[in-house]
Order: C-alpha cells, then structure tokens, then sequence
C-alpha cells in the first residue's frame, strides 16, 4: 500500500515540475529528466518507497557508504569481474551526476524543498568525490592492466587535480576532466547557493 502511495506521490511530483512556474523551458526539460534518472535508482529499490523521510536519510547514507567499499573492492580486485567492476563504475559515475544535479536544481522548487542540512550535502558530497575518484581508478586499471590500485588511485588523483594523467587512457582521461568540471561546477553553485541565502 505504501510503495503505491509513494509511487502516487512520485507522478504527483513529476507533474509538478512539468506543470509549475517556478522553472521554464530548458530548465523545465532538464529538471524533469533528471527528476526522473535520479529516481531510476528507487524503482530498482522499491522498497525505499515504504521507508518514512528519516529512514530515506539513512538509506542514502548506508547507500553511499556501501558503494564506496564496492568501489574500493573492485579497484583492488577489478580483473576478477571485469566487466561487472567496468559496468558498476560507470553506473555510479552516472548516478553521482544525476544525484548531485537533482541536489542543485531540484531542491529550489517549492514543492520538493531544500536539503535537509547543508553540512551532511556536503559531506556526501566529498564522498562522491572520493567514489568518481575510485571508480576512474578502477576504469584505468581494467585499461592499463600493469596499473596496481595504488598506481591506478594515483593517476586518478593526478587527473583529478589536473596535475598528469595515463597514456594510453585518453577517453576515459577526457571523460574525467568533463566530470571533474561538473563537480567543480555543482560545488560552487552549492556554495554560491548557500551564500545567497
């Protein structure tokens, strides 16, 4: 009764975003598809749809812990599943994204409301970081196989910090710039966000 209650509640929402004032056009479209892709992540859990506000908060927080020690085991072991380690980076990659997209220009709709503590947004948010750096570093390894976890963190990190980066890794390389700028870009506008008020 309650997963249909919260599903009720979801479309309730999605109409909302396509029928308010409060966004227009582009960042109309932009906030129902990743109202909808973050979301995604609830359907394949359906039972967070009978957990209360406060057990939703706990979840997220055990969700993001236990991703982070897959990420860990499958950067230290990504050769013994290599394509469910290749296939879990880049879902987490693409979830962190849509996740902090939905942080940043969901939670200004009246109807949807602010971040429950600005502190615990950015503590999960440098989580996050810590997971994109994992997972890139899992992405150079299943790349560059002579990479051990400790070399493959490092270039993730020399990435990161646009200091160096793997030859012979150039895509992945390319893509972690591009997401690094979208963490940078989600950060201040957290932090502009948060001075405006």
């Amino acid at each position: 009764m309650r997963f249909m209650d919260g599903l009720e509640e979801w479309l309730s929402d999605l109409r909302k975003i396509y029928s308010t004032d409060e966004v227009r056009g582009l960042e109309k479209f932009f906030d129902s598809v990743i109202f909808v892709f973050d979301d995604c992540d609830y359907f394949a859990t359906p039972s967070i749809f009978i957990l209360g506000p406060a057990e939703i908060e706990q979840f997220i927080d055990a969700y993001v812990f236990i991703a982070t020690v897959v990420l860990i085991c499958f950067l230290v072991w990504p050769d013994s599943f290599p394509r469910v380690s290749c296939f879990v980076a880049w879902y987490l990659l693409a979830s962190t994204v849509v996740v902090l997209f939905n942080v940043l220009f969901l939670t200004k709709l009246s109807f949807i409301g602010p971040v429950a503590s600005y502190e615990r947004t950015l503590l999960l948010f440098l989580v996050n970081i810590v997971q994109v750096v994992l997972a890139f570093a899992i992405l150079y390894r299943l790349t560059l196989p002579n990479l051990n976890p400790w070399k493959a963190l490092f270039k993730s990190l020399l990435v990161f910090g646009t200091i160096g980066y793997p030859e012979r890794a150039e895509p992945i390389v390319g893509i972690q710039i591009a997401t690094d700028f979208v963490l940078l870009a989600v950060f201040l506008a957290f932090v502009v966000g948060r001075l405006g008020r």
